[in-house]
């Protein structure tokens, strides 16, 4: 009698720990609590087992089977209730299947036509054989078929309820029948094709995911290549309006220079308010570096004449950086921090400049309104507008060549770079 109530047990603990299995599977959890699994599935195993000894094969306890198996699913995994559901009831149609198919195995064996009956007699031999090869059956699809299914992609569960709702009636009917006349080729031949039909959807299921994830991937590819080529052709573009930039500041230097050394300083003067340059006042906060603190100053004012309000905190700072790419570094981020704030309406317009020395290091911290949240291909170049994107890409190869770390986030409409260097 022991044999008997410990191989009911076990069926049961094994058909609950599937059940939940195959339904965590296809609803794409990559993540298998097995200690949870196994002590859910040992709780309901207990309770089948409970209503099992008032009478096998039961209605309350397929309907316990059910409920216990979708609320496995959702209280451990934290699934949605409706899914969890329809696919509890389509893993006790499955074994439902398996049960019957495993009876007209035996049923062929054994040339007895009234073995349905005789498998749900409690303390019988012939339970027992049915048991251990239906389980056998589960454990073999199973592993064979179900744990193969890719769970990257998900499956629509609520249009499988139309044919759950089917599989309930079809499956019922043929229960019926077999219990109510003996097995013979018929019965065997409807369960079969039960069975084949359920591991065919199941295949041509897995096939159609494997087509969808492979034409994703595809489509994925194209976008990068399209992305690359877009970055590419801007590469080129900005290197081109750099070089012409430069082209005609070399000419605009020559003009001065030859001013400076005619001697004619006023006229010098007058070129230089023309081209926007003006002769800023010696800044109130200082970072100890001249060229430094005469950019920042001019760009403050520069920013206050597009209704920009600035925020400065400047401290005493060292930097291993030449004259020429401190103006570079600092120039780049005010430039781009003013470009992307004239974008904005005027009382959205702010700059943050942070410049500080912690012990051995400098950070430099320039936070800025922005007027939407770029995408990932955009961090790197922040902006077309001018030469903010080739700033950028100047930016980070100062920050590299001199081994320091350069940090950008954009989120809640503010854009921030951090810079830090090592003195």
């Amino acid at each position: 009698m022991i044999i008997f109530q410990t191989v009911e047990f076990a069926a049961s603990f094994v058909e609950a720990m599937i059940g939940i299995l195959i339904s965590i599977k296809v609803l794409g959890e990559e993540n298998i609590r097995i200690r949870d699994n196994i002590i859910a599935s040992f709780i309901v195993a207990i309770v089948i087992w409970i209503i099992n000894q008032y009478k096998i094969f039961s209605i309350l306890a397929t309907i316990f089977g059910v409920i216990s198996i979708a609320a496995c699913t959702c209280l451990i995994y934290k699934k949605k209730i409706f899914d969890s559901l329809i696919l509890s009831i389509a893993d006790l149609l499955l074994f439902y299947i398996i049960d019957f198919v495993s009876l007209s195995i035996l049923g062929v064996i054994t040339q007895n036509g009234d073995l349905a009956n005789m498998a749900i007699e409690p303390f019988s031999g012939m339970r027992l054989c049915h048991i251990f090869l239906a389980k056998i059956l589960l454990i073999f699809i199973y592993c064979v078929f179900i744990k193969k299914i890719q769970s990257n992609i998900k499956i629509p569960i609520r249009k499988m309820l139309v044919v759950v709702i089917i599989g309930i009636a079809a499956i019922g009917y043929f229960v019926k029948r077999t219990f109510e006349q003996s097995i013979n080729v018929e019965i065997n031949l409807v369960w079969f094709l039960s069975l084949s039909l359920v591991l065919l959807g199941i295949y041509f299921a897995n096939q159609y995911i494997l087509y969808v994830r492979e034409k994703d991937q595809i489509v994925m590819e194209m976008e990068r290549s399209q992305l690359l080529a877009e970055t590419y052709e801007k590469e080129i573009q900005d290197y081109q309006n750099s070089q012409i930039f430069f082209h005609d500041l070399e000419n605009q230097y020559l003009i001065i220079k030859n001013y400076l050394d005619s001697k004619e300083y006023i006229k010098a003067e007058e070129y230089m308010e023309k081209l926007g340059f003006t002769n800023p006042a010696m800044p109130e906060q200082q970072t100890g570096i001249v060229v430094l603190d005469t950019l920042i100053e001019y760009k403050r004012k520069e920013a206050e004449r597009n209704n920009i309000h600035v925020d400065m905190l400047l401290e005493q700072i060292n930097l291993g950086l030449t004259e020429q790419e401190c103006v570079a570094l600092m120039g780049n981020l005010l430039d781009n921090a003013i470009g992307a704030c004239k974008r904005m309406e005027n009382d959205k317009r702010w700059i943050k400049l942070v410049i500080r020395k912690v012990k051995d290091m400098t950070f430099i911290k320039i936070t800025n309104s922005y007027e939407e949240q770029p995408k990932a291909s955009e961090i790197q170049c922040v902006s077309t507008h001018e030469l903010h994107g080739f700033g950028m890409n100047s930016i980070k190869r100062i920050v590299d060549n001199y081994k320091g770390n350069m940090r950008v986030d954009c989120a809640m409409r503010k854009f921030t770079v951090v810079i830090s260097f090592f003195n």
